[in-house]
């Protein structure tokens, strides 16, 4: 607890926080992430695990069985949520998500990607990595390209490795090193239900968990609409929520590149043929 006002002195520029959501944004410009409040309660929780875990040995099954995944390090990820069960929807439009990640990014932005995330009890095998969620790019900008909204299935604590992040990464262009990483890395903790929120450029890690028990997770990746879906949702979702004008945008319908000059140009509101020539 602090035991004295703060002030400041020679400011004449300063951030006004009025909503849960700019908070919370303030929050992520600073330090890179920020931990909201128990959005789902339990029930809706186990309804999130029961489908993920049906969705990720759906995506084994695709592929011939969960080994095949094991050579390409996918065996504990199911991509592209969306596209195997509408309850996932619910994960991607909570409120104080959007809220928040509107703040950041503006009224303009798309679900980019949607992972369910396993983390496994104590595996020898499972080595997580530092990474941005928009990987392969060293470079800063003025405003956020993208937010990340990771919502805990379960406690995410001490013990089963929370995530872990290198605080203010995202205002740096290169990865500060491993040694360093370990001197500065934060685990980030939340309670099941709550949602843990990162810049998109903000270096963190899956926690090393030590325990008995599997941790679940749902990750939901927005973005300006310029940077393209790592999956076409569109495409999974065969055309489902296109007319929906509270979720197309959002799911990529209006971002997605033209096939050719027409089709781009109904996109934008071309109706018939005849309005091509102005007539």
């Amino acid at each position: 607890m602090r035991d004295k006002k703060l002030s400041t002195f020679g400011v004449t520029r300063e951030a006004v926080v009025r909503t849960v959501a700019a908070q919370h944004a303030e929050e992520i410009r600073g330090r890179g992430f920020s931990v909201t409040s128990k959005v789902f309660e339990d029930s809706d929780i186990d309804v999130f695990k029961k489908c993920l875990s049906a969705t990720l040995k759906a995506q084994h099954d695709e592929v011939g069985g969960r080994q095949k995944l094991k050579t390409m390090e996918e065996q504990y990820i199911a991509r592209a949520l969306i596209g195997y069960d509408e309850v996932f929807l619910r994960p991607m439009t909570a409120a104080i998500v959007l809220d928040t990640v509107t703040e950041l990014l503006g009224p303009s932005y798309i679900v980019n990607q949607q992972n369910g995330i396993i983390c496994p009890a104590a595996d020898v095998d499972y080595t997580p990595a530092y990474h941005r969620d928009l990987p392969y790019q060293h470079f800063r900008t003025s405003k956020p390209l993208g937010i990340t909204a990771i919502l805990c299935l379960d406690a995410f604590d001490d013990k089963n490795g929370g995530t872990a992040v290198l605080p203010g990464s995202h205002h740096v262009e290169m990865f500060p090193g491993l040694e360093l990483a370990a001197k500065i890395e934060d685990n980030v903790c939340a309670p099941a239900g709550a949602y843990i929120l990162l810049d998109a450029m903000l270096f963190h890690r899956t926690g090393t968990n030590t325990t008995s028990e599997v941790r679940h997770a749902i990750a939901q990746t927005y973005t300006i609409p310029f940077i393209k879906q790592i999956i076409s949702l569109p495409t999974c979702l065969m055309g489902k929520y296109s007319d929906d004008p509270r979720y197309s945008y959002l799911l990529g319908y209006g971002s997605e590149s033209g096939q050719n000059v027409l089709s781009w140009r109904r996109t934008k509101g071309l109706t018939s043929m005849s309005e091509s020539s102005g007539s």
